[in-house]
């Protein structure tokens, strides 16, 4: 996709707000990346100014870059550098934290921007 257009009016209306990657991560993979975080102990999740009622109830952990997880980082540098490159061209830097979500019965998560 290219980096400069002749008409950026067009291309900011149908900028992409997601993308969705299906196979990303073999079932394997996936298995193992459950397995890492659940040796880390969730909490309920809240937004920002602390509140999560109408937008979402679920519980998380934080994930760090360490010997067990970086080979989940660099899958993910993987596929978020080419997912931006496809879909988004945004200005990344890079990330050095992941959140790992449990939905259990009855949890929920609606659409919202943490910041406002």
């Amino acid at each position: 996709m290219p980096r400069i257009y002749n008409n950026p009016y067009h291309v900011a209306s149908t900028v992409n707000t997601h993308c969705i990657w299906p196979a990303a991560f073999t079932a394997l993979e996936a298995d193992a990346i459950v397995a890492e975080c659940e040796k880390i102990a969730t909490s309920p999740a809240q937004l920002f100014n602390g509140s999560n009622v109408s937008w979402r109830r679920n519980n998380i952990s934080w994930h760090h870059v360490n010997t067990n997880t970086s080979w989940i980082f660099e899958k993910l540098n993987q596929l978020f550098e080419e997912a931006n490159n496809l879909f988004f061209q945004y200005n990344l830097l890079g990330f050095d934290h992941f959140q790992f979500g449990v939905y259990n019965v009855g949890d929920f998560y609606n659409y919202h921007s943490d910041v406002s």
